[in-house]
């Protein structure tokens, strides 16, 4: 992909002649690329600085991706400097990132970001104890602006960015085997946030780390709630079949294995085949745009990989950019017919196109990601199964009816932490009691 900076040029003859046409009629792209080129040429000084901030707060940092870490470096206002940590982050520099997010401008409105940032570099640095203190900083401050703003987009950007410090925070208590403390951090996730059921998985490994496999069980067949449908988490099964294992029942785990492969096999082998054959290569951007294009696949996989991409924040901000975009290129074809138009034009089609082939491989990778996930989750589900027969080789692979008419479980075999009690749900399925299920099977392995 080019970098932004080789495009410069184009807009030799636009920095006298089209700079009234562009602020009249509010051409925020225009101005940035404008403003970014004259930078080339002169020292930026603070007021330089502060008319990027103006410029971003219209655009967002999104079509900053494609400038080279020079180019940022040189503009460096908070907004920048952002962009350019994140990708020190992505290139593995975590000092320098740590560098440039350490004295970041509390007023800023990326501040609570910043210091998500900062914990991420600190914890690549090794001093887990910093990165802990910064992601519940980040946390604290992505609350506090949550509550001090009224338009919903900003708010749904500080609620999503309040959940990622909790995640990290929790993830690495995990890491250092600090489970109980590790669940507290989970627990404290907000429950309307999209990215509340990706915590319910993690939360539900921290709980099989400490040995309680019912409460493993109850917080994964929260997935089976139909709010819950366009989530896509294969690694819940495998979770489910492992703790069925562990506590002996292993005909349970067999019938998950079972539905596993009977659910995925297929309709993962047509979409890899899709995928290789690269009829896809330039259409991952239609599967999120065009719901009718997804649907002629057939393939339910696809399908619920591509409701799960459409949850993603970053992605709708992309898209939100493409959109911005193309309103802005209307705008100028609208305009009279000039040398000085038609290389404003070409310009900044260019930038429409290299940001939609980066949105495309974006989506590719996420594709990709999720689809990579199932052939290790298939072994590992094969290999339970293989010690589900070795076992207790009377497992009978076919007795659904006889699996679903038990009735199993006692309150006895439920634990619960000093801040919890038993809950009467009466048969009802209230989103608040979401992921706080939990079984009451008897281990059977006590009578081997």
């Amino acid at each position: 992909m080019k970098k932004i900076s080789g495009f410069f040029f184009l807009l030799f003859f636009l920095a006298s002649t089209l700079y009234a046409e562009i602020v009249d009629h509010d051409l925020n792209y225009s101005l940035l690329m404008q403003k970014t080129f004259e930078s080339f040429d002169k020292k930026i000084d603070e007021e330089d600085r502060l008319k990027f901030e103006t410029i971003l707060l219209k655009t967002g940092i999104e079509v900053l991706d494609d400038f080279s870490n020079d180019v940022l470096k040189k503009i460096g206002s908070e907004s920048t400097k952002l962009v350019l940590a994140k990708k020190y982050i992505e290139q593995k520099k975590f000092k320098l990132s740590f560098e440039l997010m350490e004295n970041f401008n509390s007023n800023h409105r990326y501040y609570p970001e910043s210091k998500l940032i900062l914990g991420i570099s600190l914890l690549n640095l090794k001093n887990n104890s910093a990165a802990l203190k910064e992601f519940e900083a980040c946390f604290e401050y992505s609350q506090r602006e949550y509550k001090s703003n009224n338009n919903e987009k900003i708010k749904r950007y500080y609620k999503f960015l309040e959940g990622l410090c909790l995640l990290n925070k929790g993830r690495t208590l995990y890491k250092e085997k600090k489970y109980v403390e590790a669940i507290n951090e989970y627990n404290r996730f907000d429950k309307k946030s999209y990215k509340w059921p990706y915590v319910l998985i993690e939360k539900a490994w921290a709980y099989y780390k400490l040995g309680d496999y019912n409460r493993v069980l109850g917080i994964l067949v929260t997935y089976k709630a139909p709010i819950l449908d366009s989530y896509f988490f294969p690694e819940a099964e495998l979770l489910s079949a492992l703790s069925y294992t562990k506590l002996c029942y292993y005909e349970d785990s067999s019938i998950i294995v079972d539905n596993f492969f009977r659910n995925f096999k297929y309709d993962f082998d047509n979409l890899r085949n899709l995928i290789l054959s690269r009829k896809l290569d330039n259409s991952y951007l239609k599967l999120i745009s065009d719901s009718q294009f997804v649907e002629s696949f057939k393939n339910k996989l696809l399908y619920r990989l591509i409701l799960k991409l459409k949850k993603q924040l970053k992605l709708s901000f992309y898209l939100n950019t493409i959109f911005r975009l193309e309103k802005e290129i209307l705008k100028i074809e609208s305009f009279k017919r000039s040398k000085e138009n038609k290389e404003s034009l070409l310009f900044l089609q260019d930038i429409y196109e290299n940001f939609k082939a980066r949105v495309n491989h974006t989506i590719k990778e996420e594709i990709f990601k999720s689809l990579n996930e199932l052939p290790f989750i298939s072994s590992e589900m094969f290999k339970i199964n293989l010690e589900n027969i070795s076992r207790k080789r009377s497992v009978v692979y076919n007795s659904r009816d006889k699996y679903e008419e038990r009735i199993r479980g006692d309150l006895s075999e439920v634990k619960l932490s000093s801040n919890e009690q038993f809950w009467t749900f009466n048969g009802s399925f209230w989103a608040d009691e979401l992921g706080e299920y939990s079984m009451g099977l008897k281990s059977n392995c006590s009578k081997r």
